[in-house]
């Protein structure tokens, strides 16, 4: 068994055995196994196999704080973990680091793991006059004290100061100018009976973290995608795999119910009504192409508390009573009553309500009491379609939603060209505040058809019989494959192709606006929509890149988009000729995976080069040559 393959047997097994609380076992051959608690006791050198999962406390340049169940140590190892991240048991190293800690230290780290879940890291609250061997590695939170960064020391109020260590943070030149900073509170690792490392004071957390030891204004990282259940101008009220959230401020884009945003979202941290309040959001990058279909939790009046704060829900037979203003009574059939606050501005009425949607908000009383309130979203009826021909199913003018991504193709102006899940291509039309690139994903997208102004069709727009707009803001979620266009021959330009991507291989320029295919002699209009430059020679083949339209005309036609100088079919290395330099690019590419003829080496467009592909070109050889 190699090594590699052997390690991973470990890994798998000892991850198991502290999955499921079994103690440690031998490790056969490789001797012991430890905790990171025991090789402190170690001498230099030794090299070891851990028995236990271990969390990262802290991971910065150079070294990665963790503990497991068994003590503390610190890791010089460099391999992308970030705080929380489990490693699985079973992992090696050698005793002994590089830093000079007091702390056990390990360096030459393999075979690391990491478990499919998290832990959160904790700091413990400790003052200065507390720092000594016995809270060697913990991580610790040092309160209200003053970093001197020249003469590297934390200071408290009392006067008592500890030593600090951090690679980059301080000033290395002597008469540098600098100021003491205020007194605030810094997160730290213990690493000698006088000694701290000093970390960068910003964390990655989840939604349902524990935010309890975080001062306000303490600035956090997101480390989770986090998806939307509803916005209303500064209010984003969101979910992760850890738990419920608010995060209050400018987000630049505009999300929907069901968005996923990737993590790295930066927010402080604050305490609003009672519940932790992320404001300042930044970093709110475009969302993920898998959007989450986001369902209210039906709960009682009765259930709107803390464990339900930030929770988008439905309740069922329930009143909206003594309306004023934003403010109201919601009374269930059982006599139980609450407040609520119109806050997203609904077009909210007494009366009796069936379902009532809405978020689950808090409101601090003047005497301290916090009073958690219904925060209505009235339904929304805009339909929910996952193709364009199901858009197209729907009344004239009717807005509904695309919830199945689109992938654009190409974009001229008012003029989108996209490709729906099922492999529908159509045109949007319309204005949009950005370009898209082919191979954008777009998710949650609103649109409407028409056939307004087509009949009969206006000359300068193109005809067909209903033509889709967008509504709002398009945005992008991510960036995909680009789409290729489908090989087509000008006969096969018909209303199947309406819009589509398509690309007519071997055609001659037949006049100024004319495409002929000459071993059939049939010929179709070019109109120069997108004002791209025509190739002036008339005389050899081009393939034309364009999409299927039908202009003010009485035939079909199609808009460019570009012009390439066609390659028969086997003539991999563009000379021309099909021949033996062919079969020998093709091997070169086979050989190096390095394909720098592009697409014109998967001759048979399988979608792979390999032998296949020699063989089609000797049979074209083949042919020409009986």
């Amino acid at each position: 068994m190699n090594r590699f393959l052997l390690l991973f047997v470990m890994c798998v097994v000892a991850g198991y055995a502290s999955a499921t609380g079994m103690a440690p076992a031998p490790a056969g051959d490789d001797g012991p196994v430890y905790g990171l608690g025991d090789i402190s006791s170690l001498p230099n050198g030794t090299q070891v196999t851990l028995g236990y999962d271990a969390t990262v406390l802290y991971d910065d340049y150079f070294v990665t704080f963790v503990k497991d169940e068994t003590g503390y140590a610190a890791l010089n190892v460099r391999i992308g973990l970030i705080d929380g991240d489990v490693i699985q048991a079973g992992y090696t190293a050698t005793v002994g680091g590089s830093n000079g800690f007091g702390m056990a230290e390990l360096k030459d780290v393999s075979g690391i793991v990491k478990a499919d879940y998290v832990n959160q890291p904790l700091a413990e609250e400790v003052t200065i006059n507390q720092i000594d061997y016995s809270l060697l590695g913990h991580f610790v939170v040092l309160r209200n004290v003053v970093l001197n960064e020249m003469d590297r020391i934390l200071r408290d109020a009392a006067g008592n100061t500890v030593n600090v260590y951090q690679e980059f943070m301080f000033p290395m030149v002597v008469g540098y100018e600098y100021e003491e900073s205020d007194p605030e509170d810094w997160y730290v690792f213990v690493v000698d009976d006088n000694t701290v490392y000093l970390s960068r004071n910003i964390f990655y957390y989840g939604l349902g973290y524990d935010y309890s030891g975080l001062a306000d204004n303490t600035e956090v990282r997101l480390r989770f995608n986090t998806t939307v259940l509803y916005q209303h101008g500064d209010y984003l009220y969101v979910k992760d795999r850890t738990g419920y959230g608010l995060l209050y401020g400018p987000t630049e884009r505009t999300y929907s119910t069901g968005d996923v945003i990737p993590p790295e979202i930066y927010v402080n941290k604050t305490m609003a009504d009672g519940e932790v309040l992320l404001k300042n959001p930044k970093n709110m990058r475009a969302t993920l192409p898998d959007h989450e279909t986001v369902e209210p939790e039906e709960i009682q009046l009765t259930d709107l508390n803390h464990e339900h704060w930030a929770h988008m829900v439905a309740l069922h037979d329930v009143t909206v009573s003594g309306l004023d203003g934003a403010d109201f009574v919601l009374t269930d059939a059982h006599g139980n009553t609450c407040r609520g606050n119109n806050t997203f501005e609904q077009e909210l009425s007494e009366g009796h309500y069936d379902v009532l949607q809405g978020i689950v908000g808090s409101h601090e009383m003047s005497n301290g009491r916090i009073e958690y309130r219904l925060l209505p979203i009235l339904p929304n009826d805009t339909a929910e379609v996952r193709t364009i021909a199901e858009l197209l199913e729907c009344p004239s003018g009717q807005v509904v939603r695309i919830v199945e991504p689109l992938t654009a193709i190409y974009q001229n102006g008012a003029y989108l060209y996209v490709r729906d899940c099922v492999g529908d291509e159509t045109l949007i039309y319309g204005d949009q505040e950005k370009t898209f690139e082919n191979g954008d994903i777009i998710v949650n997208a609103l649109a409407r058809w028409s056939n307004e102004n087509l009949t009969p069709p206006h000359m300068y727009y193109p005809y067909y019989a209903k033509q889709v707009m967008p509504v709002g803001r398009w945005t992008v979620a991510a960036h995909g494959e680009p789409v290729k266009p489908t090989p087509a021959t000008i006969a096969d330009v018909d209303d199947g192709l309406l819009h589509h991507y398509i690309v007519l291989q071997g055609v001659y320029r037949y006049s100024s606006n004319q495409l002929k295919d000459m071993e059939t002699g049939y010929k179709l209009t070019l109109h120069n929509m997108f004002n791209i430059t025509y190739p002036e020679d008339t005389t050899i083949p081009y393939d034309v890149v364009c999409f299927g339209a039908f202009y003010y005309s009485t035939s079909w036609n199609v808009f460019p988009i570009e012009f390439r100088k066609h390659v028969a079919k086997g003539d991999v290395n563009g000379d021309d000729d099909v021949n033996i330099a062919d079969v020998n690019e093709i091997i070169s590419v086979i050989l190096t995976s390095d394909d720098t003829s592009g697409s014109r080496a998967d001759v048979n467009s399988d979608g792979e080069v390999n032998i296949a592909d020699v063989n089609c070109v000797l049979d074209i050889i083949l042919t020409a040559t009986l």
